[in-house]
């Protein structure tokens, strides 16, 4: 009796560790390329001044997206902050503008 239940739990433990074994990671998804943008060059500071901006509204642009996940009073101050934050990038992207010109 006690040799089958440890060739019974031997066999379990053989089997649970080649199935383990079998287990791959998830497929990496490389349809969606980086943009373009990401390997160009800042040469000038008009150029990264144009790039700051771009930045800071996809950033806005996403953080809209995020806000209609929320109702109300929660969707507006979402709203509101995203519109802060765009605010505050583009203040930044401006300073960085004028202290290098």
């Amino acid at each position: 009796m006690k040799k089958n239940i440890f060739l019974s739990a031997s066999f379990l433990f053989a089997a649970t560790c080649f199935s383990a074994g079998l287990a791959h990671a998830a497929e990496e998804d490389v349809t969606n390329k980086d943009p373009a943008r990401w390997y160009k060059a800042d040469e000038t500071p008009k150029a990264r001044n144009q790039n700051f901006i771009k930045e800071a509204n996809a950033a806005y642009a996403q953080a809209l997206q995020e806000c209609k996940d929320s109702k109300g009073a929660e969707a507006k101050a979402c709203r509101l902050e995203a519109k802060d934050n765009l605010n505050r990038d583009k203040a930044r992207a401006k300073r960085i503008l004028e202290s290098s010109s």
